[in-house]
């Protein structure tokens, strides 16, 4: 999993899967609408930190063992 396509193919996965959860769960839905809007692009950066330390951390698992 050292390619960089798995990490563009399973982000748009998870993006999708999180717009489909919003959409059709009323409790996340109306917790997006009532938001404040400056912690959203916050949280959105997080999470494009946090995949890309999960296929940081696979690629150095795979070269090393």
């Amino acid at each position: 999993m050292t390619s960089p396509l798995a990490y563009f193919l399973l982000s748009a996965g998870l993006l999708l899967l999180a717009m489909g959860i919003v959409r059709f769960s009323s409790f996340y839905a109306d917790l997006v609408r009532h938001a404040h809007v400056c912690y959203l692009p916050l949280d959105g950066l997080r999470g494009f930190l946090a995949l890309g330390v999960f296929f940081i951390t696979q690629s150095f698992f795979i070269s090393f063992t």
